[in-house]
């Protein structure tokens, strides 16, 4: 079950939900897979560009690749994620990915506070 305060989210991909997570290696893993940052995304839906099908599937896969942990070899590709987007509708993620992207750029420290202000109400 994912936890949005340890800046988790699910998704679901053919029928199979999995956690996906913005931990270090993710974002990393999401900056190389799109050729831009975190910071740049943010920056380009500011200016009113929207996200791209590539960068909708790159932040799923990353994130439940970051979820995964030394499990990786169990997630889904890329390319395999891409084509569920795809079929699917793109809109339908752009939830989860806004959280990954948004998580990407809190500190632990905020998602700390986050949890403690969650916790006592």
């Amino acid at each position: 079950m994912a936890n949005s305060l340890r800046a988790e989210n699910s998704v679901t991909i053919n029928g199979k939900t999995y956690t996906m997570r913005a931990s270090f290696d993710a974002v990393c893993e999401f900056e190389n897979a799109i050729g831009k940052s975190c910071f740049s995304i943010i920056k380009d839906l500011g200016t009113g560009e929207s996200l791209t099908l590539r960068v909708i599937a790159a932040a799923i896969w990353a994130g439940i690749r970051g979820a995964a942990g030394k499990n990786v070899e169990k997630t889904p590709s890329l390319e395999d994620i891409g084509r569920s987007v795809f079929s699917a509708g793109s809109t339908k993620f752009l939830g989860v990915v806004l959280g990954f992207i948004n998580a990407s750029l809190m500190s632990e420290e905020e998602i700390r506070a986050a949890e403690e202000t969650a916790k006592n109400g």
